[in-house]
């Protein structure tokens, strides 16, 4: 709802497209630049405690932009501002959150968990921007500042009411740097981590740019207006959310490399099925298949790092899956933008799940190489 209402703000104040790309840089910016540090933070102190202080000023952040958009004294510069404060919240919130799901759910329900939190996640998707704009319609933005910021009130009575539980330590006369570098050599150190965080990145940057490249299509491809796009959206994030639940309900087997790499299939071959799927009918179908494979995508990953991931380096290691899935979203809208103004929506999707396509064959290559000598050790009599 904050996302959709704080949009719809900057282009009353400005009515320009690009002070809105400003924002939405100026937001995830800091999660490109200082997710590392929030990793070495997450691994250092109790994340319970961590995340009521993040927590505590998301609702301070939320508050400030009502009151300011109520009073009616609110500023581009303000949103701006304050958009670049809720990113560097989100680079400690996120690794954090992340890591923590760990400590709550166990080894075994941890695919469980982390499945059903995208589902709850998808599920607002859905929901939110509907909401915010009824919201808006009856009311204004800053009621949709307002709601969001009583929103905090319960996750932090649910942090509340879980006992606190023991802090992982990093080493206690490490620096900062000290601490991004032992993680980093860790990360490149361990294939069974290193591997689906490259996938992950490699995908991030040129199949996952839905949030350029859809509005376009349903603009320019598709001839439609704020329907058609909401539509397109809906039928992505209800794809999502269905994906979820059955990741939930499959959960049992953990995480495979075979679910990882079909997952990342359907995400690249759905969207270079939609240079042909120009109707909107097909282009919804396509769009809801590529929600569901991406979900799997991303839900897999979290899986697989968190299992893999000692308990000492856990917070780094999500730390670099927040960077990848959300800190390198800037150079990937660039890309989309770019290949959207050479040529078109439907075209800059295909080249995205194109390319995107060859950094999963790679891998896959890669990955039957190495299980290629274990399938012959284990067939070899000793």
């Amino acid at each position: 709802m904050q996302s959709i209402a704080q949009n719809w703000l900057v282009l009353q104040l400005t009515g320009s497209a690009f002070r809105l790309g400003l924002v939405s840089a100026a937001q995830f910016l800091p999660l490109l630049l200082f997710s590392l540090y929030g990793g070495v933070i997450a691994d250092r102190y109790p994340k319970r405690n961590i995340l009521l202080l993040t927590q505590s000023l998301l609702l301070c952040q939320a508050v400030v932009l009502a009151a300011l958009t109520w009073t009616g004294v609110v500023r581009y510069e303000h949103v701006l501002a304050l958009a670049f404060g809720l990113g560097m919240i989100n680079s400690l919130d996120m690794p954090t959150r992340q890591a923590y799901v760990m400590e709550l759910a166990g080894r075994e329900d941890l695919m469980n968990a982390v499945a059903l939190n995208s589902a709850a996640f998808n599920a607002a998707r859905l929901v939110g921007p509907a909401l915010a704009g009824l919201i808006m319609g009856r009311f204004s933005t800053a009621a949709c500042f307002s709601v969001n910021a009583c929103s905090f009130l319960a996750v932090l009575a649910g942090l509340f009411a879980i006992p606190p539980g023991g802090k992982a330590e990093c080493g206690p006369d490490r620096g900062v740097w000290r601490g991004i570098a032992d993680g980093a050599r860790y990360i490149s150190r361990t294939a069974q981590i290193a591997e689906p965080l490259l996938l992950l990145g490699w995908l991030s940057v040129f199949a996952m740019n839905f949030g350029v490249l859809i509005p376009s299509f349903a603009r320019f491809t598709l001839h439609g207006g704020p329907g058609v796009y909401g539509l397109l959206m809906s039928a992505m994030g209800a794809g999502a959310m269905i994906g979820a639940l059955t990741l939930a309900a499959l959960s049992r087997c953990g995480p495979k490399r075979w679910i990882l790499a079909l997952a990342g299939l359907g995400l690249c071959v759905t969207q270079i099925a939609l240079l042909r799927l120009c109707v909107f009918p097909l282009a919804a179908a396509a769009l809801f298949f590529t929600g569901f494979a991406m979900v799997f995508f991303n839900a897999s990953t979290n899986s697989t790092l968190q299992i893999e991931a000692g308990a000492e380096y856990r917070g780094r290691v999500m730390s670099v899956y927040s960077l990848f899935l959300g800190g390198l979203t800037p150079i990937g809208s660039l890309f989309a933008g770019a290949v959207t103004q050479r040529t078109n929506p439907a075209v800059a999707l295909a080249v995205g799940g194109t390319v995107g396509l060859a950094g999963l064959l790679v891998m896959g290559l890669r990955w039957l190489r190495t299980a290629r000598p274990q399938y012959e050790e284990g067939l070899t009599p000793p």
